[in-house]
């Protein structure tokens, strides 16, 4: 279990690699550089990002649940939002990450060669269940019937 130290090299190591997106990146680097600065209290909250992106449509606040995922930002406590005034969670990027965890969690919105040959094999059987024999010949009957209704049309 290979654990690095966190940077923003290592983020834009993770970003190349395709494990992490690029407003996943956007997000790290602003909790990295702005966790400790005054006025976030030691964490950022989701109202800090999406205030900072002027981010309207939810589209950087949500990346925090990726990035907690993969381990590479965490719950730190509480504050205050800036936003409504409410208590609400903070996060802190992690001092250092685990790269076959963050390797073993697919990118958001990117389903992984593995899960989609699963998910195949899945469809396979279900078909084959119901069909009632292999999806191989069922095919092959269904190309024999096309083949015998072109011939007598």
């Amino acid at each position: 279990m290979p654990v690095k130290p966190t940077s923003l090299d290592a983020y834009n190591e993770l970003l190349a690699e395709g494990l992490i997106t690029e407003r996943g990146k956007e997000v790290l680097r602003f909790i990295w550089l702005n966790q400790d600065q005054d006025g976030y209290g030691g964490m950022a909250t989701r109202a800090d990002i999406e205030m900072h992106f002027r981010d309207t449509t939810s589209s950087y606040g949500p990346r925090l649940g990726e990035l907690e995922a993969k381990g590479l930002v965490y719950v730190a406590g509480t504050k205050q939002s800036v936003k409504t005034g409410r208590m609400v969670q903070g996060w802190r990027v992690t001092n250092e990450y685990d790269a076959d965890e963050v390797k073993s969690k697919p990118v958001a919105g990117k389903t992984t060669l593995k899960q989609l040959a699963e998910t195949i094999d899945d469809l396979v059987l279900v078909t084959e269940a119901s069909l009632g024999m292999r999806l191989k010949d069922a095919v092959t009957n269904l190309l024999a019937k096309e083949a015998s209704n072109a011939t007598h049309h």
